[in-house]
């Protein structure tokens, strides 16, 4: 099931359906492990990554309205970039987003709140920060094992990284090897620790930068 709202990008197609059914599936899974079964099921929604994004996928509660009245919450990832990572993300991407189905329904909503951190931690994300990145732990593995994801019909997405534009921040570094990222063309800073100027680092190859906000 592939849909197209609010201006975003069309739907990347068909091949994708097979997708759409596995992310359903672990839904349910995850549901029934982690929340008993109580959470609403949402629509699933596939769309390319705006220009210059880095989500992985999004959380809009009660966005859609159904032919009988009924409001359904909506899960969007990013297929382009999150099948250029792997199901593992798309999964991490997945719980994360069902962490935010569970505090609008039966929490206090405020993004990613006090709450919202606990009750990742519970269903085994690691998370990090008030932009709630997130990374895989033992209880989110220990899931993945036991729901054993079925990729055998889904495309993963060929990295591309030269297709991107590079950030505005560039890397600094000192002679002691501490680094700060800035978008200052002519940062003149010197170092806390070393008392040495920082300069400018030769950028590296491009990598995938922070996961699912």
């Amino acid at each position: 099931m592939s849909l197209n709202s609010r201006g975003f990008d069309p739907p990347l197609g068909q091949d994708l359906d097979a997708l759409h059914a596995e992310v359903a599936r672990a839904f349910e899974f995850f549901n029934d492990r982690f929340w008993g079964g109580r959470l609403p099921t949402p629509i699933f929604a596939f769309f390319r990554q705006p220009p210059n994004g880095r989500r992985l996928g999004h959380y809009r509660a009660r966005s859609w309205r159904s032919p009988g009245g009924l409001l359904r919450d909506e899960v969007i990832l990013y297929a382009d970039l999150a099948l250029e990572q792997g199901m593992a993300a798309v999964l991490e991407t997945l719980l994360h987003e069902a962490v935010h189905v569970w505090q609008a329904h039966f929490g206090k909503p405020a993004g990613h709140n006090a709450q919202w951190h606990a009750e990742a931690a519970r269903v085994g994300l690691v998370t990090e920060g008030p932009h709630g990145y997130t990374s895989a732990g033992d209880g989110f593995l220990r899931a993945v094992e036991a729901l054993a994801p079925r990729v055998e019909r889904i495309p993963f997405r060929v990295q591309d990284r030269g297709a991107r534009k590079p950030g505005k921040l560039a890397k600094w570094v000192c002679a002691c090897g501490f680094g700060v990222r800035v978008a200052i063309a002519d940062f003149d800073a010197t170092c806390n620790r070393c008392g040495q100027t920082f300069h400018r680092s030769p950028p590296a190859s491009a990598s995938p930068e922070e996961k699912t906000p």
